[in-house]
């Protein structure tokens, strides 16, 4: 079982050569520029087991995971994700449901809490805190390295590396 939720990063206005700004490039987070990373958690162990991006910010983080990560899992694995991984089509999605017993809303809350808290680690890098001037390749190999930074163990076989 894992825990996936994306991570927006500011970033400065993309080229584009037909519009002065472009709407592929908005973060709805902090209104403005950014790129958006997928990262995933072991639940039960300290491990970072996933992580893809750099992305236009306008992907959703449910796009993001049915791209690549979705097609990865075991099929007896689940996923807990916030609100914006909600699918119908998917079993193994377990998102916030107000039907849920109370202890599986508290164990979908902590884990929420728990990758978030992991997200907020990463961003305090002043080179992810701030407005990034570089290449979107530059700001992916400083995102990757800082992740790794965090990760306290080494990651299971499905750790996409860069």
């Amino acid at each position: 079982t894992i825990s996936v939720d994306g991570v927006h990063c500011r970033f400065h206005e993309l080229e584009d050569d037909e519009l002065a700004k472009n709407p592929a490039n908005y973060s709805h987070k902090f209104n403005g520029p950014g790129l958006a990373y997928e990262l995933a958690l072991s639940i039960y162990e300290n491990k970072l087991v996933w992580m893809r991006g750099p992305f236009k910010a306008s992907n959703s983080d449910l796009g993001i995971y049915q791209g690549e990560l979705k097609g990865m899992l075991p099929v007896d694995k689940r996923v807990v994700g916030d609100g914006g991984y909600r699918d119908k089509n998917d079993p193994r999605l377990a998102t916030p449901n107000s039907h849920d017993p109370k202890e599986l809303q508290t164990f979908k809350a902590r884990c929420k809490m728990r990758q978030e808290s992991f997200n907020s680690r990463i961003k305090r890098f002043g080179c992810l805190k701030q407005n990034f001037r570089h290449s979107m390749e530059r700001h992916g190999d400083c995102f990757d390295m800082l992740a790794q930074l965090r990760r306290p163990t080494a990651p299971f076989a499905g750790y996409s590396e860069r």
